[in-house]
């Protein structure tokens, strides 16, 4: 059971109690709906065996020299039932930083479709790796959401770059 739904099931069956100790059918009516909406929400939770999604990303070089613009393309399929509302993140590393298009989806994601997230960074020298993905499924009806981090490692190495000097005569 998740953690979100202890307080309104609780909540839910303490009113019950009190209301059948003090015979109080009011009182137990105001219980319904709190136990009404937990039950929605653990009904409509996306099962974690219901969404079969496949990341990959791709970066246009994998070496470059400091200053580069480097591609990055995470391609998102989905092999499992259409999604109502999912939400892909993918996770920068510091030492990047973003001049074009966006890290982010927000969308439906019908059953067998890819949706593709690229972007451009810029590097700093040194050794950047990407690692995860945050992948956020939504329920059809937005009551419950599974939230997951999937390992997409992906390295590049960025090269200080020299400044070619002109010949001593």
């Amino acid at each position: 059971m998740q953690r979100q739904l202890l307080f309104p099931l609780g909540i839910g069956f303490a009113l019950v109690a009190v209301g059948l100790l003090l015979l109080n059918g009011s009182i137990v009516a105001s219980a319904i709906p709190l136990l009404l909406f937990a039950s929605a929400r653990m009904l409509s939770a996306p099962r974690p065996g219901a969404v079969d999604l496949r990341l990959e990303r791709t970066l246009d070089r994998l070496r470059g020299a400091e200053g580069d613009e480097i591609g990055v393309e995470l391609a998102v399929y989905n092999g499992g039932r259409g999604i109502a509302l999912l939400s892909i993140t993918d996770g920068t590393p510091a030492g990047l930083a973003r001049i074009e298009g966006h890290t982010q989806f927000l969308g439906r994601l019908p059953a067998g479709e890819t949706v593709t997230v690229s972007y451009v960074v810029r590097a700093r020298r040194g050794l950047h790796a990407f690692t995860d993905v945050r992948v956020r499924v939504w329920s059809p009806w937005g009551l419950a959401v599974r939230e997951s981090r999937v390992p997409v490692g992906t390295e590049v190495k960025v090269h200080p770059r020299f400044e070619t000097l002109d010949p001593i005569t």
